[in-house]
C-alpha cells in the first residue's frame, strides 16, 4: 500500500463534496488499513507458533513493548517500506536470543528517521565506489567526503545537512575519520567526511532486501 488507487479515490469522492473532506476519508481508511498490514507482515516474518510467541512475552514484557512500539509508528507513516522495517524489528523482538535492549532503541530510530535517510545511509555503507566528477576514473575507499555525497544528491545541497545531522543524532553515522584515494581539492577538509557506525551497521542488517526507499542518492 504506498500509491493511491482509483477505488480509494471513488470511495472517498462518493461521501464528500469538499477537499478537506475527501482527504481526511482518504487518509482514515489508509490508516486504518494499516494494523492489519502489520499484523500479515508479522505472519510473513515469524517463523513460530503462537504459544511460542506467547511464551516469549510472558517471560520478556520488554518484548512486547517493541512489538506496541513498532505497530504504533506503523500506523503513523505514510511508507511502506518504513512500516516493513518497524515489523522486521518487532519480528527480530520475537526471538528468543533477542537482544531487546537494543531493538528497543532501534524501534525509536526507525521512527525518527524517513526514507531520505534511510537512502544516504545505505549509500555510505558501500566504502569502497567509483570516483564522481572530477574523480571519474579512480576509486575512493572508506568514509565519504561530503563533495562525493553531494554528487550523488537529488535536490540542492542545502537539504544534505539536515539529513547528515539526524544521522549523526540517532549514532547511524559518524563525522571524520581516514579516507584513502584521490582528494577532491586543497580546501578539503579531512574531518568532512562520514562513516557508518557500528550501531548502523546492525541498523542495517534489518532493512528489507526488495526495499527502494524512493529515488535519491
Amino acid at each position: 500500500m504506498s500509491g493511491l488507487t482509483p477505488a480509494e479515490v471513488e470511495q472517498a469522492l462518493q461521501t464528500v463534496a469538499s477537499v478537506g473532506g475527501f482527504l481526511y476519508n482518504v487518509l482514515s481508511t489508509r490508516r486504518g488499513a494499516r494494523p492489519q498490514e502489520f499484523s500479515e507482515l508479522i505472519d510473513e516474518l515469524v517463523k513460530r507458533t503462537v504459544e511460542e510467541v506467547g511464551k516469549r512475552l510472558l517471560e520478556d514484557d520488554r518484548a512486547l513493548q517493541v512489538v506496541e512500539a513498532a505497530l504504533d509508528g506503523a500506523a503513523r507513516t505514510g511508507n511502506r517500506d518504513k512500516r516493513r522495517l518497524l515489523a522486521q524489528v518487532a519480528a527480530a523482538a520475537l526471538e528468543d536470543d533477542a537482544d531487546i535492549d537494543l531493538l528497543g532503541v532501534m524501534i525509536g530510530t526507525v521512527d525518527r528517521v524517513d526514507p531520505i535517510h534511510i537512502r544516504v545511509l545505505v549509500l555510505l555503507a558501500n566504502p569502497d565506489r567509483p570516483g564522481a566528477g572530477q574523480m571519474r576514473g579512480y576509486r575512493n575507499v572508506g568514509p565519504w567526503h561530503r563533495r562525493e555525497i553531494e554528487q550523488r544528491w537529488p535536490g540542492d545541497p542545502v537539504g544534505l545537512d539536515p539529513v547528515l545531522s539526524r544521522l549523526q543524532q540517532e549514532g547511524l553515522v559518524r563525522r571524520g575519520g581516514v579516507r584513502t584515494g584521490m582528494v577532491f581539492s586543497i580546501g578539503d577538509e579531512p574531518e568532512d567526511t562520514w562513516a557508518v557506525t557500528g550501531y548502523g551497521e546492525k541498523f542495517l542488517r534489518h532493512l528489507p532486501d526488495d526495499a527502494a526507499w524512493g529515488s535519491g542518492p
